[in-house]
C-alpha cells in the first residue's frame, strides 16, 4: 500500500498542483459585491497594501480582511508594482471611497536626498520600494502593512491594542525560515550583529515614526549588499526590527508557511488561525479555501 500510493503520488502531484495553481476561481471577482468600507483619512493608523497588476484583486480581499476586523477604521492606501489596473481606481473607489492608490514608484517622491543608496535600489528593485514605502508611510501615523496575499480571519488583538495605545512594533515569522541576500547576511554574522532568523515580511506593524529611511540607508550600501537581491527587504528589516524592539506575533496563530502546498499534506487547522499569508507556493490555497471562507460570513450580508 505504501508503495502504491508512493506511485499514485508522483503521478497525480504535479498535474494536481498546476490545475489549483491555474484554474479559474471565480470567487475572486465577488468582492465587488461586498459593502463600502470607507478609508478614514484623519485615522490614527493607515492600512497599506503592496499588489501587482496580476494580484490587484486579491489585494482587495486582503484589505477587506483586516478592515472588518481591526477598529477603529484606517486610512487605506494601496502602491501597485506595475500598471494600475484600467478599472482599478473604479473598484477602489466603489469598495473603498476615499482610499489611495499609486504606482510603488511613487514612493521616490518619500525619500530623503540624503539617502542616494536607497533611491538608487528604489529606481531597480521592486523589494527596496517594498522597504521605503513602510518608512515613508510610517512618518506620520503607525502602519500595519499587508502584502496582497494575506487574509486575516480573527480579530488580531495584539495588533489592535497597539493601535490603541500608539506603542509597539509587530512582526510575523516564516516557519521555513528567513530568506536573505547572501552578500548583507555574511557580513552581519561576521559581525555578530543579532538579526531576526526567521522574518518574513509579508505583514508588519510599525508604530508611528519607528522605521525611517534614514534607518536603512546605511545597510542598502552596495558595499554591503546586493541591492538588486529579491530579499533585500527581508534582510534589511531582519536585522532593523531587534533594535525597534519587535515583538514577534504567534507563529501558531499568525501562519506563514508553504504547508499543504501538495494535496496529500495535511494543513494548518484553521480554526485558530487570525492571519495567514499565502506565500507563492500556496497561493492557491488563498483563493480556494480563505477566500471561500470570508465569503461565507461576509457575502450573504
Amino acid at each position: 500500500m505504501p508503495i502504491l500510493q508512493s506511485v499514485i503520488r508522483k503521478l497525480l502531484t504535479k498535474p494536481i498542483w498546476w490545475w489549483e495553481r491555474n484554474r479559474p476561481y471565480p470567487l475572486l471577482t465577488k468582492i465587488e459585491r461586498l459593502a463600502p468600507e470607507a478609508s478614514d483619512p484623519r485615522s490614527v493608523w493607515r492600512l497599506v497594501v503592496l499588489t501587482t497588476t496580476g494580484t490587484f484583486r486579491e489585494s482587495l480581499w486582503a484589505a477587506y480582511s483586516a478592515v472588518q476586523l481591526i477598529s477603529p477604521r484606517p486610512e487605506i492606501v494601496f502602491y501597485v508594482d506595475g500598471e494600475i489596473p484600467e478599472n482599478g481606481a473604479d473598484m477602489l473607489a466603489g469598495l473603498f471611497p476615499c482610499s489611495r492608490v499609486e504606482s510603488s514608484r511613487g514612493v521616490l517622491r518619500g525619500v530623503p536626498s540624503e539617502c542616494p543608496f536607497l533611491t538608487d535600489a528604489c529606481l531597480r528593485n521592486s523589494s527596496a520600494r517594498k522597504m521605503a514605502i513602510q518608512a515613508v508611510e510610517n512618518r506620520e501615523k503607525a502602519v500595519l502593512y499587508m502584502d496582497a496575499d494575506i487574509l486575516f480571519f480573527k480579530k488580531p488583538e495584539e495588533i489592535i491594542t497597539s493601535i490603541q495605545t500608539g506603542e509597539g512594533v509587530w512582526h510575523v515569522d516564516a516557519h521555513e525560515g528567513l530568506r536573505a541576500d547572501e552578500k548583507l547576511m555574511g557580513e552581519v554574522r561576521r559581525r555578530g550583529i543579532p538579526y531576526l532568523e526567521n522574518y518574513n515580511s509579508g505583514l508588519l506593524f510599525l508604530s508611528k515614526g519607528s522605521l525611517t529611511c534614514e534607518m536603512i540607508e546605511p545597510w542598502i550600501s552596495p558595499d554591503l549588499c546586493n541591492p538588486d537581491a529579491w530579499f533585500i527587504d527581508q534582510t534589511i528589516l531582519a536585522i532593523l526590527l531587534p533594535k525597534l524592539q519587535s515583538k514577534l506575533l504567534p507563529m501558531d496563530r499568525y501562519v506563514v508557511s508553504c504547508r499543504r502546498q501538495f494535496y496529500f499534506e495535511e494543513d494548518h487547522p484553521e480554526r485558530e488561525m487570525v492571519m495567514r499569508h499565502y506565500m507563492g507556493p500556496v497561493r492557491h490555497l488563498m483563493h480556494s479555501k480563505g477566500i471561500p471562507r470570508l465569503w461565507k460570513r461576509w457575502g450573504k450580508s
